[in-house]
């Protein structure tokens, strides 16, 4: 005679063989009207969960409750089985939303009944001693993972030092002379066109407020002018006097550029003379090392030049000129 736990065992087997596209998905006769494409999710968590317990000791169970296990699995694997044979009925007015939601209802009463225990049975069916050996397991993979990342952590520093020294035989090699120099040659360029831009800025500054001046004096109308024509006189000044302005704004923030750019190559060639003076001044390892990754440092990284800030121009138009007159130019 079958008893109640082995029932239900059995029953949680026949519920794994479905298969989930042919038998609950996708009825092909039907096509579209037997699709249950949207409640896939729902199948997978049932015949996931059928397929894992199994062989569990449900017969440990008290008598009322796992009764009550297995006439609640019954009614969910007869609610399977009547979404495998679905067929729309338009007299019994049952569609597939309903027989979905009737197969959630009567999977979560089952999970209900038997969740609480769920822990419990799976500890039960792992024996003491498969227990130990798990337990011996994962005590090995933790020390064989403790290990690894231990020679991983001592390979890392062993490469560490090797590029250190390979950064220091580097600069000897190519000669902190040779590396100022082409930050020397930067800074001339820089410079240089700063200049042109500084030449550049005052010329277009004379120009806009010549312009300015002459529109204003020169551009003279005779007899009466309408407001159209008025409103195109001042359009055509303002926009000439725009423009010029514009032209005078961006050759002063040129020249702030290339300043800047000037003033921190020059930075650079300071800190690349200083370098070699105090690394010889030591026979320390730790303090040249400190002093090449503070030369390294200086040399590449962000200086502020008070011409621009660390990130970017953020400078309005306004202050702009401030570049040209030594001072701000404070607006109305």
């Amino acid at each position: 005679m079958v008893t109640t736990a082995e029932d239900l065992a059995s029953r949680l087997t026949d519920i794994a063989k479905f298969d989930i596209e042919q038998d609950l998905i996708q009825n092909a006769k039907l096509g579209s009207a037997g699709d249950f494409s949207p409640w896939k999710g729902l199948f997978e968590e049932i015949l996931q969960f059928a397929a894992q317990y199994p062989g569990l000791p449900w017969q440990i169970l008290p008598g009322p409750r796992l009764g009550t296990a297995r006439d609640r699995l019954q009614r969910v694997q007869r609610t399977l089985e009547r979404v495998q044979s679905f067929s729309p009925d338009p007299q019994r007015g049952e569609t597939r939303e309903d027989l979905a939601a009737q197969v959630r209802k009567e999977f979560d009463s089952f999970k209900e009944e038997v969740f609480p225990s769920l822990s419990h049975l799976r500890l039960e069916s792992i024996g003491l001693d498969e227990l130990q050996q798990r337990l011996d397991r994962t005590d090995t993979e933790r020390r064989d993972l403790y290990d690894q990342l231990s020679r991983d952590a001592q390979s890392k520093m062993s490469e560490m030092d090797e590029a250190l020294g390979q950064i220091r035989a580097g600069a000897a090699e190519a000669g902190v002379t040779q590396v100022a120099g082409t930050f020397r040659t930067a800074a001339s360029r820089y410079e240089s066109r700063a200049s042109r831009w500084l030449r550049g800025s005052v010329i277009s500054l004379i120009g806009t407020v010549v312009a300015a001046v002459l529109l204003v004096v020169l551009w003279k109308t005779d007899g009466a002018i309408s407001n159209a024509g008025v409103l195109q006189i001042v359009l055509v000044k303002g926009t000439v006097v725009a423009v010029l302005s514009y032209a005078t704004v961006a050759a002063v923030r040129l020249y702030r550029s290339n300043a800047h750019l000037a003033a921190v190559n020059h930075h650079r060639v300071d800190a690349l003379r200083t370098f070699r003076t105090f690394v010889e001044g030591t026979d320390s390892n730790e303090v040249k090392d400190r002093v090449l990754l503070a030369a390294a440092y200086a040399a590449f990284g962000q200086t502020a030049t008070g011409l621009i800030g660390e990130t970017a121009d953020g400078s309005n138009t306004l202050q702009a000129f401030e570049a040209l007159f030594g001072r701000s130019v404070k607006g109305s």
